[in-house]
């Protein structure tokens, strides 16, 4: 009985990972194209103010 649960918690613990992985890989990467930057930390100058009021954003 114990070894059947650990199997089946090996199983689960795998098909996470591998979910995590495909994911950083295949998901990720579409995002950050669709994305822009519009600040940097530090603010001051870095701060593309034109493209944040565009976004939406609040926060600085």
């Amino acid at each position: 009985m114990f070894i059947k649960i650990v199997k089946t918690f090996l199983i689960a613990l795998s098909c996470i990972i591998t979910l995590g992985v495909v994911n950083a890989y295949v998901f990720v990467p579409d995002l950050q194209r669709h994305g822009e930057i519009v600040a940097y930390r530090g603010g001051g100058s870095a701060v593309n103010y034109e493209k944040l009021k565009k976004t939406g954003c609040t926060a600085l």
